[in-house]
């Protein structure tokens, strides 16, 4: 709701209140900031012993000709309030708290009531709605009816600004689930209406109240309106998605990008999930979809993406997959790329892999080149060639002489062959032999690392634990971590969940320690009952629980036999 001007003059005086016409409602819009109340926390019936400051008429004489006096000498409780009272005009809201309250008490209950009141106008004014709430309850009960029902009415406002408050802090802050923070909003709300209601009952020509009463209902309702706004259906705010970048906002309307398209608010004529108007490939201020549509751009293949902005290999200035679609270009492996740009080692105008498919190249080592393109020792016959000729030797029989294979011990047989004829051990099944693992680096093999007991091998790996990955740093590798069940790893990608965490491969929003997309699955199966049968949650864990105690057993063999291996004393 916008509102043209809803800021109210100070009222001092009870019986001679400035009022301004009845706000004027411009207009609705849901996001439309919500404006303040007509606030008017100084209220107050004044006369010749009022506490108040200066009321701005002639006819209350005392209210304008008393003298200030400084606070280091001011002796009498009327002194400290004749300054108070000062202080509060000039604006200097904790000074005149701090003469109010060093007035202490007074014996006669209407200037107790209001000296109540003026301390609680300096506490409002300072924001502290909580202190203000309790001073106005107190001194509500100490005069007339009228003097209550200006009190009820500056309680409604303390409620309706700690409302205000909650609302600008998750407008301008959004957070994932803002139910609890909004509806602590709510519920002041609700008790800003009760209060400006009891105002009214008071003094049914209180229109300040009526007016702020009319604003706290419409302040309840953006409440609501933004409890509900989750235009996705993902169960959070489509403010707070907008600002953490589960969704994007093109054009700026405040509405994520897909709930526009979905509306219908937005079109989305090559389905990019970008509405139309924010896309502009060619950047000439114009929008795609109005390029093609009034012909400015080409669009060969109606995906209302301007041509000129479209993938074109071969530059003759027409998109490859209208090239392939009008026949200018072949395509034979169907990849959507015309043949003349895919790779032909051979020169024959036809792609290497549609040679090998078709039979014209062979490719004995399944590489994915054509033979007679394959050259490893650079000696100007092509493999195959050497090997049948027997000038190479192929002992693993992968068509790739053995001079171009990988043979870290430097004996002169791949590393492979040396694996399988036994020649050399592989432990740890990475394919290189033992005697070339040395992942700390210090000049001796891991395994004679371990034998020795240089290094710590407590998985039975064959690689040390200071070599394997120790992500959340507690000296314990990762893999022992998990199998312990030290760390948990939801996602099953090897990784503790922490360490996904910290690293933000994983989100964790709400903090419980646990990646984000755990959660929501969990979440997913229960809502839609997705869950297994406890006869088959039994079997599985069966089935767990045997592996888990066949492994334990191997682990438990292996340290067995390591104790009867170690040289005796």
């Amino acid at each position: 709701m916008r509102i043209d001007d809803c800021r109210l003059t100070i009222d001092e005086c009870g019986s001679g209140w400035h009022r301004r016409p009845a706000c004027k409602w411009t207009g609705t819009t849901a996001e439309t900031p919500v404006p303040p109340p007509r606030l008017n926390p100084h209220s107050s019936i004044c006369n010749r012993q009022s506490s108040m400051p200066p009321c701005l008429r002639a006819s209350v004489p005392l209210c304008l000709l008393l003298l200030a006096v400084p606070l280091a000498v001011a002796t009498s409780p009327r002194d400290l309030i004749r300054q108070g009272n000062e202080h509060y005009q000039a604006g200097e809201y904790a000074q005149a708290l701090e003469a109010y309250d060093a007035a202490g008490a007074e014996p006669d209950p209407a200037i107790q009531a209001e000296l109540l009141h003026d301390r609680a106008a300096a506490h409002f004014k300072l924001g502290q709605f909580a202190d203000a709430r309790e001073l106005w309850v107190r001194a509500a009960s100490l005069k007339d009816a009228a003097f209550e029902a200006t009190a009820r009415y500056n309680l409604g406002n303390c409620r309706y600004a700690e409302a205000l408050n909650i609302w600008n802090g998750v407008r301008n802050e959004p957070i994932k689930r803002p139910r609890d923070v909004v509806q602590q909003g709510l519920s002041a709300l609700g008790l800003a209406v009760d209060q400006y209601r009891d105002a009214i009952r008071l003094d049914p020509q209180l229109m300040d109240a009526r007016a702020n009463l009319e604003l706290a209902q419409q302040l309840r309702k953006q409440f609501n309106d933004f409890l509900a706004s989750d235009c996705n259906e993902n169960g959070m705010v489509d403010s707070y998605d907008i600002s953490h970048g589960d969704s994007q906002d093109c054009n700026q309307n405040l509405v994520p990008d897909e709930c526009d398209i979905a509306s219908g608010t937005s079109g989305d004529c090559d389905a990019d999930g970008v509405p139309d108007e924010c896309q502009d490939c060619n950047k000439n201020g114009v929008p795609d979809a109005e390029d093609v549509a009034e012909k400015t751009s080409a669009d060969c293949n109606a995906n209302c993406v301007p041509d000129e902005c479209e993938t074109d290999c071969n530059k003759n200035g027409v998109p490859d997959d209208c090239d392939i679609a009008d026949g200018t270009s072949a395509d034979c492996n169907g990849n959507g790329v015309p043949d003349e740009c895919d790779t032909d080692c051979n020169q024959n105008g036809i792609p290497d892999d549609c040679d090998i498919a078709n039979g014209t190249s062979q490719d004995c080592s399944g590489d994915g080149v054509p033979d007679e393109c394959e050259d490893c020792n650079q000696n100007q016959v092509i493999d195959k060639d050497d090997i049948a000729a027997g000038t190479s030797q192929d002992c693993n029989a992968n068509c790739v002489p053995d001079e171009c294979e990988t043979d870290c011990n430097e004996n002169g047989i791949p590393d492979d062959c040396d694996i399988a004829n036994g020649t050399s051990t592989d432990c740890d099944e990475n394919g290189v032999p033992d005697e070339c693992d040395d992942c700390n680096g210090n000049g001796v093999p891991d395994q004679e690392d371990i034998a020795n007991g240089t290094s710590e091998d407590k998985d039975h790996s064959c690689v040390p634990d200071e070599c394997e990955p120790d992500c959340n740093e507690n000296g314990v590798a990762d893999r022992l971590d998990l199998k312990n069940k030290t760390s948990q790893d939801c996602n099953q990608n090897g990784v503790p969940d922490e360490c996904d965490i910290k690293a933000g491969t994983s989100k964790d929003e709400d903090g419980d320690g646990v990646p984000d997309e755990c959660s929501k699955g969990e979440s997913q199966q229960q809502d839609q009952g997705g869950q297994q049968d406890s006869g088959d949650q039994q079997n599985q864990q069966s089935k767990d629980q045997q592996k888990q105690d066949q492994q334990e057993q191997g682990d438990e063999q292996q340290d067995k036999q390591d104790a009867t291996s170690q040289p005796t004393s």
